[in-house]
């Protein structure tokens, strides 16, 4: 099952998504409370995508903005539709 968590704030801050569960909180791989995503915005936790304020740090400051959200949801959706949810990180 694959899943969108859709953020947007002033500061990105994993442990304020309590919509989440602790431990899966916990398990994501992050720089300072920002997940870090591979290209098609997956986060560590597999199947679990973030985009808006949360994907600022891997692809940069126009995420944040209405701007980015054609980019994020093409990628998303191509991710989805293969039906590989494996992450790729490219770090």
């Amino acid at each position: 099952m694959a899943q969108v968590v859709a953020g947007n704030g002033y500061r990105s801050d994993l442990n304020r998504l309590s919509l989440l569960d602790p431990a899966l909180r916990e398990g994501i791989a992050s720089l300072p409370g920002t997940p870090v995503l591979d290209h098609s915005f997956q986060g560590s936790a597999l199947g679990l995508h973030f985009v808006g304020y949360p994907a600022g740090l891997s692809f940069g400051p126009v995420m944040r903005l209405l701007l980015g959200t054609d980019f994020a949801a093409r990628r998303v959706a191509r991710r989805l539709a293969s039906c590989d949810l494996r992450p790729r990180h490219s770090r």
